[in-house]
Formats: structure tokens, C-alpha cells, sequence
């Protein structure tokens, strides 16, 4: 009898335990999706299941960023409205779902778009998923791009003010630039 006693005082104990752990998962998850809902970079993030199954998606920022996301989508060959970044998502489809990240720069003719796929790995070493992340790089591939030609018009141009001060400062701000590094990364096929 008491062992009987005892077996239900620890299963009570390991339901109460798995309660608690159920309820921070909630209360994590919660507070994550808070953030991420007023999160103020447009940001696609997304899940899908080996078979390219949608099973999550969060958008946040400016609604009016994410016109190129088909919402209606169920699957990953038809997730994005834009055909630029659909075929660059296929392109690379069986080098993520075959264990390998995959990072690269869509241009949809309107925004430019960073996309990363991270394989989902299992505890015996298979692919359950993969997890994406696109993201509205416009506006910092445009201050890229100005610095650049800044650079570029300062070393041509023997005429302008303070000229070597203005060029320093374009070259300081594009070694600093991570769109300048991840560009550079696409361009050399690293």
C-alpha cells in the first residue's frame, strides 16, 4: 500500500512539474510573439516541414513590405507572390532540406530582400523542417549603395570641401556595413 502511495505522490509530482513546464513554454512563446508582432524591421519568419509543408508564419513591420508574400500559401513552392525570390526560395530548396544554410539576396524589382534557411535538425541527425527568415533589406541596401557612390565621387572629384574627411567617413560606414559584408560573402560565391 504505500508504495502504491508513493508512485502516486511522484506521478503527481511529474504532472505538476509538466504543468509548470507547459505553461512557461505558453508564456515564452507569448512574450516572443509580443515582440515580434512590434518588432519595427519588416521580418518574414517561417517554418516548414521536410515535404515543404508550411506549418508557421509571422510577418512583422509595415504590412504594405510583404505584398510579395503569397498569404494564401500552404507550401513552400508557392510562398512568395514575387517570382524573383519564389525561384531563388527553389533554387535552393534541396541544398537546405540536405542539412546545408542557405543565405542570399533576392531583388524583387521594388525591395531587395535577405533571405536565410536554416535546416530544423533532429536528435538523430535527420532534417525535420526548415526555418526562414526573409528580411527588407531596402532601406540599408540604399544607404550601402549611397555611401558607396559618395566614396566613389569624392575619389574622382579634386574640387569638393574636405573631401579626404568625406571619404574617410563613407569608408569607415561601409567597412562597417554587415549588407556590405553579406553582399561581398554573395558576390565571391562564399
Amino acid at each position: 500500500m504505500a508504495n502504491k502511495k508513493e508512485n502516486l505522490f511522484k506521478l503527481r509530482e511529474l504532472v505538476e512539474e509538466l504543468s509548470d513546464r507547459d505553461n512557461k513554454i505558453k508564456s515564452d512563446l507569448h512574450m516572443f510573439e509580443s515582440v515580434f508582432d512590434n518588432f519595427p524591421i519588416p521580418v518574414y519568419f517561417w517554418t516548414v516541414n521536410p515535404d515543404g509543408k508550411l506549418y508557421s508564419k509571422k510577418i512583422s513591420g509595415d504590412e504594405k513590405s510583404w505584398e510579395i508574400i503569397n498569404r494564401e500559401a500552404e507550401c513552400v513552392k508557392d510562398m512568395f507572390a514575387c517570382p524573383n525570390v519564389q525561384r531563388d526560395i527553389d533554387i535552393r530548396w534541396d541544398a537546405a532540406i540536405s542539412g546545408e544554410s542557405q543565405n542570399f539576396i533576392s531583388n524583387t524589382g521594388e525591395c531587395y530582400l535577405f533571405t536565410r534557411m536554416m535546416p530544423l535538425i533532429g536528435k538523430n541527425k535527420t532534417i525535420e523542417g526548415i526555418t526562414g527568415l526573409s528580411w527588407d533589406i531596402s532601406s540599408n541596401f540604399k544607404i550601402m549603395n549611397n555611401l558607396k557612390e559618395i566614396h566613389d565621387i569624392t575619389g574622382l572629384s579634386p574640387r569638393i570641401q574636405h573631401k579626404d574627411k568625406v571619404r574617410k567617413l563613407a569608408e569607415e560606414a561601409l567597412d562597417a556595413s554587415r549588407l556590405r559584408k553579406i553582399v561581398k560573402q554573395q558576390e565571391s560565391g562564399e
